[in-house]
């Protein structure tokens, strides 16, 4: 047993946590009792499949990693960017989440827009220790990498780093909002409507393009605040047919005015501080309702129609 020798061997393996991070896992050889697992069985499992692939070891993204769970591959998982079958990956585990589209609060395309690849930040960003409890049921493994460096550990074979395509002169796009990218955007104009309310106007990449905003849906905003990716979501109030900007009126919740919130709104508070110039990045559309005009207008992906409408407004 691991406790009955008075000399045993830990291995450390390097782990990234979060992107701007980096930890150490210790392993020990073996688990305690009859639990299975430790670096001696997994060697033991790499040399009996070292005939079939002889590079593969298991990825050390989560320092709570279960060595017993299957692994896949960064190719693997970015096949699986459909409805019909929805993985992504967070701290170095894989989640199908396919059977949680229906029922995710935010819609279907909150979780598609991130599908097939590592959204750690994203997630970790938006959503609550319940929503990350939730995340384990939907766990399918973990993932592996070739040689003995992570995918994520180099920027030109990360998602997050460059594509393989960068050498390729940009296509013009009518449409500035990709799904799954985060576009830059530079604030051009701030207007003070009262005196907790402002109006924004941001510059689109390209002076000739459309948001590409459906009517129904919505944007994230995404910013870095002390080195945290912060994600909130926000219904442009232009027009979709405005074309080289979009505007946003935000309520700013400033600290030390709500006791229940003394540190008032980060993203407001963000925002408000922003001078002219300054760029934040986008991300969308997302929402599970999409009016088509007419009548006609989709829920999740459904038709629907309607020959009244009734809006509500809602909010502090």
């Amino acid at each position: 047993g691991m406790m009955n020798n008075c000399w045993f061997r830990v291995k450390t393996n390097v782990c990234r946590p979060h992107r701007s991070e980096i930890g150490i896992v210790f392993e020990h050889p073996t688990q305690p009792g009859n639990q299975s697992g430790g670096w001696m069985a997994k060697e033991r499992h790499l040399e009996r499949s070292q005939d079939t692939n002889p590079t593969l070891k298991k990825s050390v993204s989560s320092p709570f990693m279960n060595t017993t769970s299957k692994t896949y591959s960064i190719s693997e998982v970015k096949k699986h960017k459909t409805p019909d079958s929805a993985w992504i990956i967070v701290h170095g585990n894989v989640y199908d989440c396919t059977r949680f589209l229906k029922d995710h609060p935010g819609g279907s395309d909150s979780i598609l827009i991130n599908a097939g690849t590592d959204c750690t930040d994203e997630f970790e960003a938006i959503h609550s220790d319940k929503a990350k409890k939730l995340l384990e049921e939907y766990r399918i493994g973990e993932l592996v990498t070739t040689g003995y460096t992570s995918d994520s550990s180099s920027p030109n074979n990360s998602i997050h780093g460059n594509s393989e395509f960068t050498h390729l002169a940009p296509i013009k796009e009518i449409m500035a909002l990709n799904p799954r990218e985060r576009i830059p955007c530079k604030l051009i104009s701030k207007t003070s409507i009262s005196h907790d309310v402002r109006l924004f106007r941001f510059a689109l990449p390209s002076e000739d393009q459309l948001l590409g905003l459906p009517v129904g849906k919505h944007i994230f905003l995404c910013v870095t605040v002390e080195g945290k990716l912060i994600m909130r979501a926000y219904t442009p109030t232009s027009s979709v047919d405005e074309i080289g900007y979009f505007d946003l009126v935000v309520k700013i919740y400033f600290k030390n005015v709500h006791p229940k919130f003394p540190n008032g709104g980060l993203m407001s508070q963000y925002l408000d501080s922003l001078t002219i110039g300054s760029t934040l990045e986008v991300k969308g559309p997302v929402g599970h309702i999409e009016y088509l005009g007419r009548g006609n207008f989709t829920v999740h992906g459904k038709q629907r129609f309607a020959k009244k409408l009734t809006f509500l407004a809602g909010g502090t």
